[in-house]
């Protein structure tokens, strides 16, 4: 399910785990996805077969194309999960050009499900080829890499231009090879505000 490659590695047989230098972390998920990370410094679990990377990590997810920087992740083998409690970016379909950024503090990542949980402090730039882009901020967030979607919880504010929605929720899909978003919902409880007028309802699309 993974491989693990390092310049160096101390071993602590005693305590069950390994110090590593310069780390390279392949891991296989469903459908032949791969992902791959690269840190500075880690710490191998020899009996769970867990992970912990340390400063100027990047992740890569090879098929989806997104890419993921941080300077501290864990990976858990047994729940396949990728987890930080740090500040972090993630950008892509196209990392070098992205049509999404997302920044936010803490994460949690299923490798299998390929959804990404932002647990706080959640920013997104949403950028669209021949229009205008779209800025997005809330308390949490949900992005599904392999559905091309998003899910902005709690206190969102989104805004593009002189627009303003405030909502619960908000949905944004977006098309992987235009780069620009398809559709977009808000929802559980909505307020539109463009200059001096103001809308209100319980849904808006």
């Amino acid at each position: 399910k993974e491989t693990i490659e390092a310049k160096e590695a101390e071993l602590f047989k005693r305590y069950g785990y390994a110090i590593l230098k310069d780390v390279k972390v392949r891991i296989y998920s469903k459908e032949d996805h791969t992902f791959h990370i690269i840190g500075a410094t880690g710490k191998y679990y020899m009996e769970k077969k867990d992970i912990e990377l340390f400063d100027d990590i990047v992740v890569l997810s090879e098929n989806m194309g997104y890419e993921l920087k941080t300077n501290y992740l864990r990976y858990e083998e047994a729940k396949s999960l990728l987890w930080s409690d740090q500040v972090f970016e993630l950008a892509g379909p196209n990392p070098s050009q992205p049509s999404l950024v997302v920044t936010g503090k803490g994460m949690r990542a299923n490798t299998n499900t390929e959804e990404l949980d932002v647990l706080s402090s959640v920013h997104c730039r949403k950028y669209d080829v021949g229009t205008e882009g779209i800025e997005i901020d809330s308390d949490r967030a949900r992005v599904f890499l392999d559905k091309d979607e998003a899910l902005f919880m709690d206190n969102v504010t989104v805004r593009q231009r002189d627009m303003n929605i405030f909502s619960d929720n908000f949905l944004v899909s977006f098309n992987r090879e235009s780069q620009s978003i398809d559709k977009a919902k808000a929802y559980d409880v909505v307020k539109i505000v463009q200059g001096d007028r103001i809308a209100t309802c319980q849904t808006a699309f």
